[in-house]
């Protein structure tokens, strides 16, 4: 999943830099300072949400594959 992120952000990257860059110069000349404040609040709590998601997603594999391990060693599970 990270894998084809990346690549569609290499693919779409500069059209959304330019969508961005249009947005905000749109929204300085319209004279909405807050919004865009708003908006970068809202991103970097975005961002930080994800990465705490992504980190608890991390803690689980890292679990699962404790308890794999513990169980093969105990013989329950003779895979691999």
């Amino acid at each position: 999943m990270v894998t084809y992120m990346i690549v569609w952000m290499q693919r779409h990257a500069r059209e959304l830099k330019s969508h961005l860059e249009r947005a905000t110069a749109d929204a300085l000349a319209n004279g909405s300072d807050w919004a865009l404040v708003g908006m970068a609040f809202l991103a970097v709590l975005r961002e930080g949400l994800e990465t705490a998601v992504f980190v608890l997603v991390l803690v689980a594999a890292g679990l699962v594959m404790t308890s794999l391990h513990t169980a093969h060693e105990a013989t329950w599970v003779n895979v691999g």
